[in-house]
């Protein structure tokens, strides 16, 4: 756990006994993507396949508009790659890991005396 930079050490007992279990991630769908399944078409589509073509995962040649096999397997490719479980669609956890890859700015907590 890291507090002000800090790291700071937390017994799992402790955690565990305030902890409910729920969890909030914030983060921010920069270009609006929607949650992309096999057989979607459309410009969506496009963005994904050109952005799994710049970081290395498809060639930039079989770019299709169509959420097709290539597309799919060269998405398992990343998931892997970046822990996530291999699955057919691009949902919220992976458009995270693919915002990340490509640089996007990503939110950060700050002391409110920081962020005044």
């Amino acid at each position: 756990l890291q507090i002000a930079g800090e790291a700071v050490a937390l017994p799992l007992a402790e955690l565990e006994r305030s902890w409910t279990g729920r969890t909030f991630y914030l983060w921010t769908n920069f270009e609006s993507v929607p949650v992309l399944l096999p057989g979607m078409k459309g410009r969506p589509i496009r963005w994904l396949q050109a952005r799994l073509a710049e970081l290395g995962y498809l060639e930039p040649g079989d770019a299709s508009e169509e959420f097709d096999e290539l597309t799919s397997s060269a998405l398992r490719v990343f998931q892997r790659t970046h822990g996530l479980e291999p699955s057919d669609q691009l949902g919220p956890e992976t458009l995270v890991a693919l915002y990340q890859s490509l640089d996007y700015t990503t939110p950060r907590l700050r002391e409110l005396e920081e962020a005044q």
